[in-house]
């Protein structure tokens, strides 16, 4: 079953590095892309996605209001947020919106293709726990 990402920036060069490193290490991984939020909402209202990639620094609204949106409405699917400042006030609102992952730009494209394809797996491996737990298998 190919796992969906759904990466969500204004910077089409920095996508396009995404798709190619994201794919290098999740072999069996769909990727889609979103130039801004608006595109992102539309994406999740009609895609299964497993994890989700925002920038903060949107043109149009901002990345809180996908975050937002995405926990409200779909509060499984795990989201990373990227910004130029990961400033002590946007992690304290980051973590009101339980997401405990802010990648401060500028960063190394491919360690933060290894984070979001370690924590794909990780919890891949917890809905398969869960999905145990539910049958009475554990």
């Amino acid at each position: 079953m190919k796992k969906t990402v759904l990466l969500i920036d204004d910077n089409k060069y920095l996508l396009d590095i995404f798709v190619i490193r994201l794919t290098m290490h999740q072999k069996n991984c769909r990727i889609l892309t979103a130039r801004n939020a608006k595109e992102g909402i539309e994406i999740l209202r009609s895609t299964a996605v497993e994890f989700a990639l925002i920038d903060l620094d949107k043109p149009e609204m901002d990345g809180f209001w996908f975050i937002e949106y995405a926990k409200r409405q779909f509060p499984a699917v795990p989201v990373f947020a990227m910004t130029n400042s990961c400033s002590a006030e946007i992690g304290e609102r980051l973590r009101a919106h339980g997401i405990t992952d802010c990648i401060e730009k500028p960063f190394l494209v491919e360690e933060v293709a290894y984070r979001i394809a370690s924590r794909m797996k990780a919890g891949l491996a917890a809905l398969g726990t869960e999905r145990e737990l539910a049958a009475g298998r554990l």
